[in-house]
């Protein structure tokens, strides 16, 4: 039993050798296919967004990193920071976090705490960056709930109902 234990480890070795293993690439972005570039994508229309008051609200953002031949770069570790952490927070979708998955990609969401301002995404790994502005701007709810009645059409407008 022992025998046929080691045989197989022998095997599982030389096979990992004769076919090689792509580990050393994907753990060293310094490596011969390093990083070639990082993207920081996101379905945010302008870079702006627009919320109530006391309202949180956020975003999907993709970190994408690429090696030198374009191909996707799996399993690296990527910096991604915010310029202002007063101002929100970014949520991570996957359990590799802040590591890139199989086809090179970071899925996280960014979200607001509710504040002004101006806010920078960045993503940096091997000595790579790619930075997205994010400009967010607080908007007033809008009035629902009354009705305007006049009895004469060029006359002022009064409040006759409010909803609660």
């Amino acid at each position: 039993m022992y025998s046929k234990f080691l045989l197989l480890l022998a095997a599982l070795v030389a096979a990992t050798l004769w076919f090689g293993c792509d580990i050393e690439r994907m753990a060293d972005p310094h490596s011969p296919n390093g990083v070639g570039s990082v993207q920081v994508v996101s379905e945010l229309p302008n870079e702006a967004l627009r919320f109530f008051t006391d309202d949180t609200v956020g975003f999907t953002v993709t970190v994408i990193v690429l090696d030198n031949h374009g191909q996707p770069f799996p399993y690296l570790q990527v910096d991604i920071s915010l310029s202002d952490p007063y101002l929100g927070v970014i949520e991570y979708f996957d359990l590799l976090q802040d590591t890139t998955n199989s086809v090179g990609r970071i899925n996280c969401y960014f979200r607001t705490f509710a504040h002004s301002g101006e806010q920078v995404i960045t993503a940096t790994a091997g000595g790579r960056t790619d930075s997205m502005p994010i400009t967010m701007i607080e908007v007033p709810r809008p009035l629902s709930g009354f009705t305007l009645a006049s009895d004469r059409p060029h006359d002022r407008l009064t409040l006759l109902r409010t909803a609660n």
